[in-house]
């Protein structure tokens, strides 16, 4: 975090030492005359620490260190004295100061004094803002790759992380893309130093300026103080801007700039800052074809994308679901203390062959859910929601024979089915002959089905069907029939 210090001292020699010192630890500093003009300054600008000479403090020392500490930000408070004398010492630490530091200490332990009130109250800054996990330290082995797909993709992520290279994160919703960020900063070489999220689609156009720049005092209506961007905030750290596609037009232009020259200049601020901050972009939209609309700045993709991370949805690393299911339900387990132990074949197959649209993310949540509705020793596939039911009953459908034609008489086995279950086999049935007769032909297939291709499509996907299954040697339709890829987006549902 970029700090911001007073410092007001009646000894010019002190004042220009303490200064050089600061402004190498990354702190910004401002003079001061007296302890009015330090609440003045403070009750207007963000202020971290107050370095005080002690002959500035006259009256009662409780009322006037306590007058400091209940300032916005609390800063901490350091005395500075000319000479050692413990009993003075006991007196301002009891009083609230955080420090009392010696003025006549040599140059070099002096700066490790410094480091070390600074450094200090990063810490207390970053644990404020909920960017140090006391409980759970997120880490690259928290992704589960089995699957080839996703095995090369986190070989990537473990190279890049060691590096301050800006990162843009590109994958659907729910696939843990904060995550991935958070681990990243984890195991990367600003892991001492804050993690800061702002999610830009969920921030009002008119806000988010000052969200991520700051603004001084008076620059708009309201603004009765200054305030730090999160740029400042997750200085020495790292920046995570979610949905980063969504960012308005205008505000891409002082991104970039922010970008290329390493500085922030607040909101009706007429001076830049210096910041040294790792920016991970994250986005769930077409970011190319934005770029294409001109609604995404072109040089700001680029500065972006000095390393492009695309992480594959759930659907093509089917591989992974077993691993995740039971990493899940061990873990629910021991939250709910639930007797399931694991999950049965049959809605361990729906689950295999749902879409998942909402990802990793709909995969923990449907874990949690069953794990609080199960009554058995085993997640079965009436405990799943309805959507993932249906898979299971297509797999359960599978039997029925689809390469063959629907039997004019009612067969008695299918008394032993759910109707769901049999009218889904005669529906994938129909479709397989009919996509037979027309070589795969779409148009021709959706006009003697008598429904919309976009629909015939669907329904499709959703049967695990292709067009190019039905071209050519057309009896080899079907899903069993099907090469199994690690890619692969079809299902067997």
């Amino acid at each position: 975090m970029l700090l911001h210090a007073i410092l007001a001292t009646d000894k010019p020699s002190l004042a220009e030492r303490l200064d050089n010192i600061l402004v190498c630890l990354n702190v910004g500093v401002e003079g001061c005359a007296s302890v009015d003009e330090i609440r003045a300054h403070a009750a207007r600008e963000s202020t971290d620490l107050i370095f005080v000479g002690r002959d500035l403090l006259a009256g009662n020392l409780d009322d006037v260190v306590r007058s400091f500490r209940s300032l916005p930000e609390s800063p901490d408070v350091v005395t500075l004295v000319d000479q050692e004398n413990p009993s003075e010492r006991a007196h301002f630490l009891v009083a609230g100061c955080l420090a009392v530091l010696y003025t006549g200490l040599s140059e070099d332990d002096l700066r490790s004094v410094c480091e070390a009130i600074v450094a200090r109250r990063r810490r207390s800054l970053a644990a404020r803002l909920g960017s140090v996990f006391t409980n759970e330290q997120p880490k690259l082995s928290d992704f589960v790759s089995l699957s080839l797909p996703m095995r090369s993709f986190m070989e990537v992520a473990r190279r890049v992380a060691a590096s301050n290279t800006t990162l843009l994160i590109l994958g659907e919703t729910g696939v843990g893309k904060e995550w991935l960020a958070r681990s990243i900063h984890q195991e990367g070489p600003r892991r001492s130093g804050p993690f800061l999220p702002v999610n830009c689609a969920a921030i009002t156009e008119s806000l988010l300026e000052s969200e991520l720049f700051g603004h001084e005092e008076g620059a708009f209506t309201g603004a009765s103080r200054s305030r730090r961007g999160c740029f400042e905030l997750a200085h020495l750290g790292t920046l995570f801007l979610d949905e980063v596609g969504e960012m308005p037009t205008h505000l891409q232009g002082r991104l970039l700039r922010v970008l290329q020259d390493r500085t922030v200049r607040p909101v009706g601020g007429e001076k830049s800052r210096p910041i040294d901050v790792r920016v991970i972009a994250a986005t769930n939209s077409d970011i190319r074809k934005k770029v294409a609309e001109k609604s995404f700045r072109e040089d700001l993709y680029y500065r972006l994308s000095v390393v492009t991370l695309a992480m594959p949805a759930l659907r093509e690393r089917r591989e992974d679901v077993p691993e995740l299911i039971d990493i899940y339900v061990d873990y629910f387990r021991s939250q709910f203390s639930n007797r399931a132990t694991g999950i049965a074949p049959g809605a361990m197959e729906a689950m295999l062959a749902y879409e998942w649209p909402g990802n990793v993310r709909e995969l923990i949540n449907v874990i949690e859910r069953t794990m609080l509705v199960s009554s058995h020793d085993l997640i079965e596939l009436i405990d799943l929601p309805e959507e993932i039911r249906i898979c299971g009953r297509c797999e359960a459908a599978s039997d029925l024979q689809p390469n063959q034609s629907v039997p004019l008489e009612f067969p008695q086995e299918w008394l032993a089915k759910p109707l769901s279950a049999i009218l889904v086999g005669v529906e994938r049935a129909y479709l397989v002959n009919v996509l037979k007769m027309a070589a795969g032909r779409m148009g021709i297939a959706a006009e003697m089905a008598g429904i919309d291709p976009r629909v015939l499509y669907d329904k499709m996907r959703r049967f695990g069907l292709r067009k190019e299954d039905f071209k050519g040697n057309a009896h080899d339709a079907g899903c069993d029939q099907q090469p199994v890829s690690p890619h692969s987006q079809n299902q067997n549902c």
